[in-house]
Parts: C-alpha cells; sequence; structure tokens
C-alpha cells in the first residue's frame, strides 16, 4: 500500500513538473537508518568505528546521523549554519562521536547570504532563494578542501550527506576532483523548487556517475550512491 501511494505521488509530481522518472544503476544491499522523516538509505558496507561520516544539512532531526553512530559507532561531523538548527542541537545531550559545526558547505570559502523560512514551524535555510522564504542572515561557508584541512581528514570519507535546500548542485560541480576518497554521497535534490528544473538534477546525476559513482536508492528527492571501488551487485 505504501509503495502504491509513493507511486501516486510522484506521478502527481511529474504531471505537475516538479520530478521525473529516473532508475537505478545497479542495486546492492542497503539499509535504512533514522526516522520516516530524516532517514536515508545507504549501502551496508564494512563499516568500523573509525570511519568518518560527513552530514550536511540537520534541521532538527538527526536521526540518521544518530542511528550510524549507534549502529556502528562512527564519528560523525554534523553541518549547519542555521540559527535554529543550531540552538536546537545546543539543546540536546548528543554522543561524544557527534561534533557539531556551526557552518555550512560552500564552493569555496565565503560568507553567504542565508534565506531562513517564513514559516516558524519550519527550520531549513537555504542560499538559494525560493519561495516560501523571508529574512535572511550571513552565514559562513567552506569548501570541502579546506574543512578537511582544517578538521585534520586525510583518509577515506565513509558517507557524505548532502540536505542543503537546493546548494548540492554547486557543490557536486566543485567537487571533484576529489581531495580525499568518498565511499557513498547521499543527496537531497530539490528540482522541486521553482527555480530549479529536472535537467539540473538529472545532469547532476551524470556528473557523479561520470566520476564513478552509482545511484543504488532512489526514496522521494533523496538519491543514495555508492562508489563503483565498493559495489557488491545482488
Amino acid at each position: 500500500m505504501i509503495k502504491i501511494k509513493n507511486t501516486v505521488k510522484k506521478i502527481y509530481r511529474i504531471l505537475k513538473r516538479r520530478d521525473f522518472w529516473y532508475t537505478t544503476d545497479i542495486s546492492c544491499q542497503n539499509k535504512f537508518v533514522g526516522s520516516a522523516y530524516g532517514g536515508w538509505w545507504m549501502a551496508q558496507t564494512d563499516f568500523t568505528t573509525e570511519d568518518i561520516v560527513l552530514s550536511f544539512g540537520l534541521g532538527e532531526d538527526i536521526s540518521f546521523d544518530l542511528g550510524i553512530i549507534e549502529n556502528y559507532g562512527c564519528q560523525v561531523y554534523g553541518f549547519d549554519p542555521t540559527p535554529k538548527s543550531i540552538t536546537y542541537l545546543k539543546s540536546l545531550s548528543l554522543p561524544s562521536n557527534f561534533i557539531l559545526k556551526e557552518y555550512g558547505l560552500g564552493a569555496k570559502d565565503d560568507m553567504a547570504d542565508f534565506f531562513l523560512p517564513t514559516n516558524e514551524e519550519h527550520v531549513s535555510g537555504s542560499v538559494l532563494a525560493h519561495e516560501g522564504q523571508g529574512t535572511k542572515v550571513s552565514v559562513p561557508l567552506k569548501s570541502m578542501k579546506t574543512l578537511l584541512k582544517e578538521l585534520g581528514i586525510n583518509k577515506n570519507i565513509a558517507i557524505l550527506k548532502m540536505d542543503i535546500e537546493g546548494a548540492e548542485y554547486n557543490i557536486i560541480k566543485s567537487l571533484f576532483p576529489l581531495p580525499v576518497k568518498i565511499d557513498q554521497i547521499l543527496v537531497e535534490y530539490h528540482h522541486f523548487f521553482s527555480n530549479v528544473s529536472n535537467d539540473e538534477t538529472i545532469n547532476s546525476i551524470k556528473l557523479l556517475n561520470d566520476n564513478g559513482y552509482y545511484l543504488f536508492n532512489i526514496d522521494g528527492y533523496n538519491y543514495s550512491f555508492i562508489s563503483k571501488d565498493l559495489i557488491t551487485v545482488q
């Protein structure tokens, strides 16, 4: 029944030109981690306590990040420059291997306008101006190269997760060549924004494909990719 409902929703979005049909590249063992709202599908690889996860865009749901820590003991770095998110996360009693950073990921080091939602019940801001936004604040962004250097990370990243409200397109373009190997890339695409086209997402997927990442799961607007070096085909 859930699958049928999701299919109907997708057809409706396609008719509204806010989505498109796309098929995965491969099939691999995968697992859903986190809440129904904030969770992600990830490939089941051999995680260890030495593995590093970079999670960009936290909002008020870090169930995925906490699930990764609980299940695998990984080191998780969480990034979000949104004032409301920072306040919320600082109110929590977080495990020692969750490290909060109060800045966002950018294509370059910069201070950027960050548009906040007009609906006070919402939390996620965006560097991309779109409908449903009100006031803006200035927030720090750091490139992948800079933040890896500052954090002292010079080894493989197990998972790079991006839920960054439309900024993912430029970020993905700026990633390659990668400063370190990344095993999995989990990204929410935002072609449902009125000023983002379906083609932008399709081109971003193709860019990841061209750089050795294959799509193994689509869940709404969440797309999960794995490096070709780690593929175990069922």
